[in-house]
């Protein structure tokens, strides 16, 4: 099986209008060059004032995640599904994928850190929330969700912290939200997150049991801009889009999601996602 992938993030409308600026918060990469999977990644930094580096905090997540992910695979490929003792346990190898992505980014969030020294203003701000800075970090003024799709011959799943919602799709294009990718502690603006203390604990994974034909991963401003039934009917729709003309489809979302945010949330704007396609001989 071949798959592609997509991502595209924009800054959102309210951030655009506000007196000062405010950068997108949004992160997204997607990688189809691989041979046998595909993923694809979201990440929503927390943006309040408290989580001044945010914006930082969902890029570096992105780019510390990819020969992370990619070394997952490598390590799933070399093991001998026919052998039960050397068989992977898919759901430690899960485990151990969002640990590695933890500790790649607290070192990346680290070395950042010491390398871009607080400013006058961020400090003022760091002490009034954080106490005064001795030489140490606080990872949440990084504060950032976190979400991988990804799809193989052998495994697809969905790898998540956060309020990201995920859209599956079987193949015959019904799609879901599952809702083991949904935390009920979501909620009131509160997120979980890659810089709590318990990140680990906190993710959550999604192996669907049957074949699909795709995953799409958002940031919430997308959400927060449909409701349920529409934004069901927006991934279908473009998951048709995007078989049909990959390119064209791809120019749809960079120019609609900038009018969604104007229209709806307000709020910085990424979708993500993969999908299968038939082998080319």
């Amino acid at each position: 099986m071949l798959y592609k992938a997509f991502s595209h993030s924009c800054q959102g409308a309210s951030h655009i209008r506000s007196a000062i600026p405010i950068p997108c918060q949004d992160f997204s990469f997607a990688d189809d060059k691989n041979e046998g999977f595909a993923f694809a990644i979201v990440s929503d930094g927390h943006g309040s004032e408290k989580h001044f580096r945010s914006s930082n905090g969902s890029e570096i997540a992105c780019e510390v995640s990819k020969d992370i992910i990619k070394d997952f695979f490598t390590t799933l490929n070399d093991a001998d599904p026919s052998n039960p003792e050397f068989a992977p346990n898919h759901d430690l190898l899960l485990r151990q994928l969002a640990a590695n992505i933890i500790v790649k980014w607290q070192i990346a969030i680290d070395k950042h850190f010491k390398e871009n020294v607080l400013t006058e203003e961020e400090e003022k701000i760091y002490n009034k929330y954080y106490g005064e800075q001795k030489g140490g970090i606080d990872f949440k003024i990084y504060g950032a969700t976190f979400v991988l799709a990804a799809m193989s011959d052998q495994i697809s799943f969905i790898l998540q912290t956060g309020d990201s919602p995920c859209l599956v799709f079987d193949n015959e294009y019904n799609c879901r939200i599952p809702p083991q990718t949904i935390n009920p502690n979501c909620v009131m603006g509160y997120t979980t997150s890659l810089s709590n203390s318990n990140a680990l604990e906190e993710f959550r994974y999604y192996r669907p049991e049957n074949g699909i034909k795709a995953i799409f991963v958002c940031s919430d401003g997308v959400t927060d801009s449909y409701s349920n039934e529409d934004f069901l009917k927006f991934g279908t729709v473009l998951l048709k889009e995007f078989e049909a003309d990959y390119d064209n489809a791809l120019n749809y979302v960079k120019e609609w999601l900038p009018k969604l945010s104007e229209k709806g949330s307000g709020d910085d704007m990424s979708i993500a996602g993969i999908y299968a396609i038939e082998s080319e001989e």
